[in-house]
């Protein structure tokens, strides 16, 4: 999933999404680096934020996001993974909910990594990011 993936258009970051499985626990499990696809207007944002962090707490998956903030490295806006329909097409997909529910992420495993969608409320402009497992 690292090849190329900014280059796609909204609508083949969609048709690949769609067709997609929902990753196992352990293919999230520990810490991946995000970039952001497909929005510019956001590139702002990529300089701060690193990726996500997954673990099993209390037996329940969880996560944070991994940010860059005065030159350290800090864990901010916690979720829970759920699986739950998705406003895009009603299909059941691993969702990151974010307290309050109006903000949520979907992810999907494409080519080894992790394909993402973010949204608020419905859906209506999903912003499309990419997830890889860290090195070292």
């Amino acid at each position: 999933m690292r090849s190329n993936r900014s280059a796609r258009s909204q609508a083949e970051l969609e048709e690949l999404f769609c067709g997609a499985p929902a990753p196992e626990d352990d293919d999230l499990i520990g810490d991946h680096d995000g970039r952001i696809l497909r929005r510019p207007w956001l590139a702002a944002a990529e300089r701060f934020w690193l990726g996500k962090r997954f673990e099993l707490a209390a037996g329940r998956l969880v996560g944070v996001n991994r940010l860059r903030l005065g030159g350290r490295v800090v864990q901010a806006a916690r979720f829970a993974v759920r699986m739950l329909p998705s406003p895009f097409d009603g299909e059941s997909r691993r969702t990151l909910v974010y307290p309050g529910g109006l903000v949520r992420d979907e992810i999907v495993t494409v080519d080894g990594g992790l394909l993402g969608r973010g949204f608020v409320g419905r859906g209506r402009l999903p912003i499309y990011f990419a997830l890889h497992r860290s090195e070292g």
